[in-house]
């Protein structure tokens, strides 16, 4: 708790703010355990990333999830994720996370900040694909009402 504190009051120093993505080998490693740390610490400058892989590799849905997290989601990680093995190094739009959810989800909570595409252990021409598809997905989906 101590460490985030100050983590935070340095960049508050320098005019920014920490965005902390739960991890399994970081703490907190949940959206329930960031609540708790953010309750804790009680600064609206430390703000969560949601990662669609993580958490559904987490077993959770990431569109619930980004409701539950609405006012501390200050960035967006799309990344796709196997459902049967939870593999993280599955070509955007070709494994189990439901993107049109999500983003679905997202406009309805009026999120304005960053939407990334996270590329992970793939190689370097799906990667190229991956940032087209991504790219085509966002320009789609973003120009329905």
């Amino acid at each position: 708790m101590d460490s985030n504190k100050e983590l935070l009051a340095r960049a508050k120093a320098y005019g920014m703010t920490i965005c902390i993505e739960p991890h399994f080998h970081g703490i907190p490693q949940t959206a329930e355990q960031f609540l708790l740390l953010h309750r804790e610490v009680n600064d609206p400058a430390l703000g969560y990333l949601l990662d669609s892989c993580w958490t559904s590799v987490q077993a959770a849905y990431p569109p619930l999830v980004a409701r539950m997290m609405a006012p501390h989601i200050t960035q967006v990680q799309f990344r796709d994720t196997d459902a049967t093995t939870r593999n993280s190094s599955v070509p955007f739009g070709q494994g189990a996370v439901d993107f049109s959810a999500l983003l679905t989800t997202l406009k309805a909570i009026r999120y304005q900040g960053f939407i990334s595409l996270e590329e992970v252990f793939l190689p370097a021409r799906q990667t190229i694909q991956d940032a087209k598809n991504f790219l085509a997905f966002m320009r789609t989906e973003l120009a329905k009402p």
